[in-house]
């Protein structure tokens, strides 16, 4: 039934224009390439700790290994808070998936290109790259602790540096994305600017209902577009002086 509904979604999404990002298909595929990638990431982030010259070795202790454990839940949630609403919005969801032992958090919404590649640095960004830097600024204890953490970070944030990669390399600016299921799909907004928003107490406009707002010294034409559970806003900036309010 579940398998059923991506499908007709799909077809949705298709027919709607949207136009499905060239990705691995099969999630062993994925991971075989994603495991380069995080060794890559690892390598990385040493040569970093090198450069910054925190420490000499890492004494990784058995508290360190259960410490791990919680990286999980905070990189999922660092997903999560870059998503529009945040964890307020119904759009978000936090999952797991057994067959490919895969955490994750997921928005159902539309995202542009920027926000989306920011969801996925997001993790990497703060747990492996931040606490870096402030370890050289500050007098921290448990830096092998932090340390370990920030390695093993990066190698699970190989995945997301492959989506990053794939959104750079195939997709133009001015683009919005969003997910079905474990697909990614993405269009170029025909008119006007499509912002990543999501309206929360919109769900009843239907398409093409237009409405008018204040914006400095311009008005807004703003137009929600309500389909398959996500709104898009297209704001067009237009003169004060040429604004015919309904």
């Amino acid at each position: 039934m579940s398998a059923c509904r991506w499908k007709v979604q799909r077809f949705i999404l298709i027919q709607e224009g949207w136009t499905p990002l060239k990705e691995p298909r099969h999630m062993w595929f994925l991971q075989f390439v994603a495991i380069p990638i995080g060794i890559f990431l690892v390598f990385l982030t040493g040569f970093l700790v090198a450069l910054l010259n925190l420490v000499d070795t890492i004494v990784i202790h058995l508290y360190h290994l259960l410490a791990l454990v919680a990286i999980i839940p905070v990189h999922e949630f660092l997903h999560a808070v870059m998503f529009p609403a945040r964890l307020a919005s119904d759009h978000v969801m936090f999952g797991f998936w057994p067959k490919a032992f895969v955490f994750y958090a997921h928005y159902d919404g539309v995202l542009t290109r920027r926000r989306f590649i920011g969801v996925f640095l997001a993790p990497l960004l703060v747990i492996s790259v931040l606490p870096l830097v402030l370890l050289k600024l500050f007098a921290i204890h448990h830096q092998s602790l932090v340390l370990t953490c920030a390695l093993v970070n990066a190698f699970c944030s190989a995945g997301d540096v492959l989506g990053v990669a794939l959104i750079l390399f195939q997709l133009p600016r001015k683009t919005m994305l969003r997910n079905q299921g474990f697909r990614t799909y993405w269009k170029v907004p025909a008119a006007g600017r499509e912002v990543s928003t999501q309206i929360e107490g919109w769900g009843g406009t239907s398409r093409g209902d237009a409405y008018w707002a204040l914006a400095g010294n311009h008005f807004a034409i703003l137009q929600f577009q309500a389909g398959d559970g996500y709104s898009i806003l297209v704001v067009s900036h237009v003169s004060m002086t040429h604004c015919p309010l309904r």
